[in-house]
């Protein structure tokens, strides 16, 4: 919507539906952008409920050969881009969650099937938390939580860092098998691994 003249920032970029639909699998939105050319504002939200089985279906991937599981997200931000990228977080809204269940995945780029039982994402205006993530390669297994700030900074192009504080925990874990043929094999391949680690950066 723009009344003409020489202003272009009293343009008004409006998008009340966007949806896509991929072999049943839907997803939904709207957007809406205000002042676009000092410090837009930006409104928008998106709804899925992806089944990856059948988007695997639809559209073929090069290197993946089986592809399975279920994304279900509500997401919806607002707030100026000034404070987005300077991180006021009382001035911007943004809310929401990804939750991944029964994600599976073979691909040329693994040798052992990747498994994401379930994985859950909760979405603030100061940062994403990963309250679930359980993750099952080959005979490793490995699980997180932990949160990460900066993020809408970061997306924006702002040259920012993301900044992440992650708990781990594995009952095994065999770094042989993430390492290439031409890796040096240590002295205890195959035996079981059980590692605990904290990592904040």
């Amino acid at each position: 919507d723009f009344k003409g003249g020489s202003d272009l920032n009293t343009m008004i970029v409006d998008l009340p539906k966007i949806l896509f639909d991929i072999a049943g699998s839907r997803i939904s939105g709207n957007l809406n952008v205000k002042q676009p050319m000092t410090d837009p504002f930006i409104s928008a939200a998106f709804k899925t409920k992806l089944d990856f089985n059948k988007v695997n279906q639809a559209v073929k991937f090069e290197q993946i050969k089986d592809l399975s599981g279920i994304l279900d997200a509500d997401i919806a931000f607002s707030g100026l881009v000034s404070a987005m990228a300077n991180q006021q977080v009382d001035k911007i809204n943004a809310k929401g969650f990804f939750n991944l269940t029964h994600f599976k995945m073979k691909s040329d780029a693994f040798k052992d099937i990747v498994q994401i039982p379930s994985a859950q994402l909760n979405l603030s205006p100061a940062q994403l938390n990963v309250t679930q993530f359980n993750s099952i390669i080959g005979a490793n297994d490995f699980a997180l939580t932990g949160s990460i700030s900066n993020y809408l900074a970061y997306f924006l192009g702002k040259n920012e860092v993301l900044k992440g504080d992650f708990y781990g925990k594995s009952k095994y874990l065999n770094l042989n098998d993430f390492m290439t043929d031409t890796s040096i094999e240590t002295s205890n391949k195959n035996q079981p691994q059980s590692t605990e680690t904290k990592t904040t950066g």
